[in-house]
């Protein structure tokens, strides 16, 4: 039997990797919802500066 150590344990670059992904996600989803947030501000400024 391998040791412990060996058996199933994620490494810590696994888990870097793994945080690394979820917070480039999370920082995608929250910059998509600021831009969603933002579009009829951003439509209404520009029909503005049109007139």
């Amino acid at each position: 039997m391998p040791p412990a150590s060996a058996r199933s344990v994620p490494r810590l670059a696994d888990n870097e990797l793994m945080v690394r992904w979820a917070t480039s996600a999370e920082l995608q989803a929250r910059r998509a919802a600021q831009e969603a947030r933002q579009a009829s501000l951003k439509a209404q400024l520009r029909r503005g500066e049109a007139q």
